[in-house]
């Protein structure tokens, strides 16, 4: 008995040995290449942790020195939702001086965890010098890579009445959009997250009402983009019916230096979340009234 424990212990302290050393001439190559990150928060609070959190998870560290090093500046941003849409104040100031923050703090690459916020970010890229990453081109980039065509994005009323995501969009892409009604379903998961309600019982009810728009949904989709990272928080952790896109996972990818090694940690990550369960005949479903075609 004690003989066996010892070889046990033996090998474990070699295992261990082992992946140590190999991580290590990994870490070389991939903290030379590593770079700060400034993340720009409170646009909204949760969805900028977990934005944080995606970064160190699909991040493939295995030491506290192996993942990435970041700055978040957290200010009190007014609603850029409201200010899209014509009320409240501009934003604009408050995220002017978070970037230059951020800037002044040495980050290498800054990014906006969201989606809407994307609408000030030209103005945002030109006060600094900093490379700012752009959601919604890596978020287009990876609907035509993946051959997605027709995609039902959920985001904010802001986002979808702006049309944001669809500059980037392929030739030929059909966007689809809940109606008003699903919107204001859309908008109450959104204020959920904001909320701070909780991120359970909003994952569960959000994988039930996707399910439900996919099945009554015109159109056809292909995918559903969660094109809000407060929806990043709760995104469903069952199979639904097409693969989802999710902006949050899109834009931590798009600044990690391994891509590769990135993908093969997402894939076994969501592999739950692509997994496809037969739809509901087409036949049967209600034709959306708002399909927009990209040309």
């Amino acid at each position: 008995r004690f003989g066996g424990g010892h070889r046990t212990r033996t090998a474990r302290r070699w295992r261990h040995r082992r992946n140590r050393e190999h991580a290590g001439v990994a870490r070389k190559g991939r903290m030379a290449e590593m770079k700060r990150v400034g993340i720009v928060g409170g646009v909204g609070p949760y969805a900028s942790v977990h934005f944080y959190q995606r970064l160190l998870q699909l991040s493939g560290a295995i030491a506290d020195e192996d993942y990435p090093a970041a700055v978040m500046v957290a200010e009190q941003v007014p609603s850029r939702i409201a200010h899209l849409l014509g009320s409240g104040e501009s934003p604009l100031p408050i995220l002017l001086h978070a970037v230059r923050q951020l800037e002044r703090a040495g980050a290498d690459v800054i990014v906006i965890p969201s989606a809407t916020t994307h609408a000030y970010r030209d103005e945002l890229a030109a006060a600094v010098d900093v490379p700012v990453g752009d959601l919604l081109a890596e978020t287009g980039a990876r609907l035509r890579r993946d051959g997605f065509l027709r995609p039902m994005i959920l985001a904010t009323e802001a986002t979808a009445t702006l049309r944001l995501l669809e500059r980037n969009l392929a030739r030929g892409t059909v966007a689809l959009y809940p109606d008003h009604f699903a919107q204001r379903d859309v908008g109450d998961f959104i204020t959920g997250v904001k909320r701070g309600d909780s991120v359970v019982t909003l994952k569960a009810e959000f994988a039930d009402w996707i399910k439900q728009m996919l099945w009554r949904q015109g159109g056809d989709p292909d995918c559903v983009v969660l094109g809000c990272t407060e929806l990043s928080v709760i995104a469903p952790e069952v199979p639904v019916s097409v693969p989802i896109v999710d902006v949050t996972d899109v834009l931590v990818r798009a600044i990690l230096p391994d891509a590769a090694a990135v993908h093969r940690v997402a894939e076994k990550q969501t592999a739950g979340g692509l997994a496809m369960i037969p739809a509901a005949p087409a036949s049967e479903r209600r034709r959306s009234a708002d399909p927009i075609e990209i040309r």
